[in-house]
Parts: C-alpha cells; sequence; structure tokens
C-alpha cells in the first residue's frame, strides 16, 4: 500500500498538480517584476496585478498554462504603462498660461520651456522601461508596434523643443514640418499638411500638437492594443470583465 501511495503522488505531481502539500494550485511565475497572480479557486478566472492596474482574466483551470498568463500579463502592463508612465505633452499646454496658450510666445517662455524640457527627460526613462518589458513570442507584434507610439510621442516633443525654443519664426515652424515628415507623412498625407500648414500661419501650439497627437499617435498606440489582445485570443485567454477605455481599478 505505501508504494501504491508514493506511486500515486509520483504521477500526481505529473501531471502538473491540482494542489501542492494540501495547497491550492500555484500559478505560473510572472514575466516582470512586480507582477502577480491571483488565481480564483475553483473557477477558470484569475487576477493579474501591476503596480495600481488590475484586471480578471480567464485564465482556465489548473493545470495552468503560462502562455495564458503571460499574454495577458503583457497587455496590462503595457496599458498600464501607456496609461499612467507615459508624459503628457497635451496636459502640459493644457496648464499653461490662458494669455500664452494661442500664441508663439508660450514656446519662447522660460518656465513653459523648462516644463517640457523635464517632460523629454522622463520620457527617456519611460522608453527605457518600455523597452525592458518582457513578452511571450505572440505578443512580439504588439510590442513592437507600442515601442513604435512612446518614440513617436517622444520625437514630436523633442522636435518642438529642437526647433521652436529658440525661435518661433517661420523658418523654425517650417523645420518641425521637415523633421516631422519622414517619420509621419506617409501615414496621413493630407491630414499631415492641414496641421503643419496650420502651425506655419500662427504658430498655435495649442492647436497644433494636440490635433497631431490625436491623428498620427494615439491610432498607433490603439493597434497596438488591438494586437495585443488578438494574441490573447490566441493563447486562449480573455478579459473576464468588461474593460472601459482608459479606466483601470485601482488599489484601495
Amino acid at each position: 500500500m505505501p508504494k501504491i501511495i508514493a506511486l500515486a503522488g509520483v504521477v500526481f505531481l505529473a501531471l502538473g498538480g491540482v494542489a501542492q502539500a494540501g495547497g491550492p494550485p500555484k500559478p505560473p511565475a510572472p514575466l516582470n517584476p512586480g507582477v502577480t497572480y491571483e488565481p480564483y479557486p475553483d473557477t477558470d478566472i484569475s487576477q493579474i496585478v501591476f503596480k495600481t492596474s488590475r484586471q480578471e482574466f480567464r485564465t482556465g483551470h489548473a493545470p495552468f498554462k503560462p502562455l495564458k498568463f503571460h499574454a495577458a500579463e503583457f497587455t496590462l502592463v503595457a496599458e498600464h504603462m501607456r496609461k499612467y508612465l507615459r508624459p503628457d505633452f497635451k496636459a502640459e499646454l493644457q496648464m499653461a498660461p490662458a494669455r500664452l496658450r494661442g500664441t508663439p510666445e508660450l514656446m519662447a517662455e522660460k518656465n513653459f520651456q523648462a516644463k517640457w524640457k523635464s517632460l523629454i527627460t522622463a520620457y527617456g526613462k519611460v522608453l527605457s522601461d518600455v523597452k525592458a518589458v518582457k513578452f511571450p513570442a505572440p505578443s512580439k507584434p504588439a510590442s513592437e508596434i507600442y515601442r513604435a507610439a512612446f518614440e513617436d510621442d517622444q520625437f514630436l516633443g523633442q522636435t518642438i523643443a529642437k526647433r521652436m525654443f529658440a525661435s518661433q519664426d517661420i523658418r523654425a515652424r517650417e523645420l518641425v514640418r521637415e523633421d516631422l515628415r519622414p517619420r509621419f507623412r506617409a501615414t496621413d498625407a493630407e491630414w499631415f499638411d492641414r496641421l503643419c500648414d496650420d502651425f506655419e500661419k500662427d504658430a498655435n501650439l495649442s492647436n497644433f500638437l494636440p490635433r497631431f497627437i490625436d491623428q498620427f499617435i494615439e491610432p498607433k498606440f490603439k493597434k497596438a492594443k488591438e494586437e495585443s489582445e488578438k494574441a490573447m485570443q490566441a493563447a486562449g485567454v480573455d478579459y473576464a470583465t468588461a474593460v472601459a477605455d482608459d479606466k483601470d481599478i485601482e488599489n484601495q
């Protein structure tokens, strides 16, 4: 009888372990620091947590498949970085003095320049963190799009500082167009020309930059999320609850 019990134990462990030492089944190890997996007992649902973001996913019953957890993890981590860690150039414009907000003089104002440059510096750290995020093989296309979107956003902010802080004349505005053209115009030439034409006429950064981001950068972030969710679905994992756009449940 002891041999039979021992043999049964070996078979039990080889099958992945419905429980270990009488405890609940253990999920796989997360790919990234700061991520935790919390499977709900006797369900196919797990909560994945990263910093202040948490979401429930249908990761399947034990024995758990790592790919399902890892694909869901990448979506959560990437979206957290987009929503909460991405420096916000649009918000900086909204906080600018009202008397300067629609004028070329805004870009010559020293306090505004200092805050803008601090966002660019912060972007260097964020982009480094974005590049360090680990992902499963099916999520690689999404990872590349996320990275490109962050880089585009950073490049736009850097271009404004490079060309418009020293001078706000027509030549500086033309150089903004020239710098941005190779990276963005092929996406939508009509919108690119329209936005740059307007900026060359009035140098209204508060009008130009938010519209440029909405037209050329936000769609790339949206595409990245869609690709990440496709990788989840291919791995057989989905959200367990509806996900509100741009909102996460915060840690209490």
